[in-house]
C-alpha cells in the first residue's frame, strides 16, 4: 500500500503562539523565462529563502504585521506585501506612485534590520544540481523527489534549517511552513519523518504549506527571497540599464542589510561595479562548494 505523505491541515498563528515555538517561514524564487545573460543566472534555476523567528519575535510579528497590512491596504490598495506586485508596480498596486511602493519595500527592510531575522537562502539550477547528485542518493525522500533541482534545493533547506536552529539555541522543535505552491496547497500537513534526519528538529515531524494571506507571516519570507534574487539580478546588468526605482531600492537595502548566513555578502560601489565582477564571485564561490566550471 503506498504510502500518504500529505494530508488536509490548516496551520494557524494562534497554533504557533499557543506552542510559544520558533518558526521558519519558506518562500521559492526565481527567474522564470528571463535571463541577464549570465551563466549564474539562468532562467530555470530555483531558489529558496527560510526567514527564521525566534517565538518572542514570532508573537510581535503576529500582532504588527496585520496592522501594517491594514496601513499598506489604505495607503496603497494592496492586501499583502507581495514584492513581485509592489516591485513592478502590477495587480494591486497598480499605478500607484513609485514612492509609495518605495515606502513599503522600506518599511518591510526596516522590519529586518530591526529584527535581524537570520536568512537560509538555498539555490539550485540543472548545473549545480548535478554535481549534488548521485546514483548512490535515495531519489526520493517522503514527499520530496530529488531528481527534480528545485525539490533537491528544498530538501538541502531544511536540512540547513535544522542544523542552524540546532546550533544557535532556537527552541525546539520549531514549526517549519512554506508558501503554497503547485506542489503542495493551502491547508496542507507535508511529513518529514522520511525526508531529514532528526525529523523531531520540526513541531509535529512536519512541514505545513499555507497561503500567505491565512498566515500573513509567510510575508516575511516573500520579502527576504525577492530581494536577496534582486539585488543578484541587478549585479548582473551594466548600470546604464538600471532604472532609478532600481537604485533607490538597492539604497535602500544597503542601508538595512538582510541577515543571510549562508552566502557572502558584498560591498559594492554601483559607479565603478561591472558585471564581469558578479560572475568572478560567483565563479570563486562555486568552486568552494565543488560545482564544476560551468561554460
Amino acid at each position: 500500500m503506498k504510502k500518504t505523505y500529505v494530508h488536509p491541515y490548516s496551520l494557524s498563528v494562534t497554533e504557533v503562539l499557543r506552542a510559544g515555538a520558533s518558526c521558519v517561514v519558506i518562500d521559492e524564487t526565481g527567474n522564470p523565462g528571463q535571463s541577464t545573460g549570465s551563466k549564474y543566472l539562468l532562467s530555470e534555476r530555483k531558489s529558496w529563502a527560510a526567514v527564521i523567528i525566534s517565538p518572542a519575535q514570532f508573537a510581535d510579528a503576529a500582532v504588527q504585521l496585520p496592522l501594517a497590512i491594514e496601513e499598506l491596504a489604505r495607503i496603497c490598495g494592496g492586501n499583502e506585501f507581495h514584492m513581485t506586485d509592489i516591485y513592478r508596480g502590477h495587480k494591486s498596486f497598480k499605478g500607484v506612485p513609485a514612492e509609495q511602493r518605495l515606502g513599503a519595500i522600506a518599511f518591510l527592510a526596516h522590519i529586518f534590520s530591526q529584527y535581524r531575522y537570520p536568512i537560509i537562502f538555498q539555490t539550485l539550477d540543472s548545473v549545480g544540481a548535478n554535481s549534488f547528485s548521485s546514483p548512490h542518493v535515495q531519489q526520493k525522500l517522503g514527499s520530496l523527489d530529488l531528481r527534480k533541482y528545485d525539490e533537491l534545493a528544498l530538501w538541502m533547506l531544511l536540512l540547513r534549517i535544522k542544523d542552524f536552529v540546532k546550533e544557535n539555541g532556537y527552541a525546539s522543535p520549531l514549526y517549519a511552513v512554506i508558501d503554497e505552491g503547485e506542489k503542495w496547497k493551502d491547508s496542507r500537513s507535508i511529513d518529514l519523518t522520511e525526508t531529514v534526519n532528526e525529523p523531531a528538529a520540526f513541531a509535529g515531524q512536519k512541514l505545513y504549506s499555507r497561503n500567505s494571506q491565512g498566515f500573513p507571516l509567510i510575508q516575511l519570507a516573500d520579502f527576504a527571497a525577492f530581494a536577496i534574487n534582486r539585488q543578484q539580478w541587478l549585479m548582473t546588468l551594466p548600470i546604464t540599464k538600471l532604472t532609478d526605482f532600481d537604485h533607490e531600492f538597492l539604497r535602500i537595502l544597503s542601508a538595512a542589510p538582510l541577515n543571510t548566513v549562508n552566502i557572502p555578502q558584498v560591498t559594492i560601489n554601483l559607479n565603478t561595479w561591472r558585471p564581469e565582477e558578479y560572475e568572478l564571485i560567483r565563479e570563486v564561490d562555486d568552486e568552494q562548494k565543488g560545482i564544476a566550471p560551468r561554460h
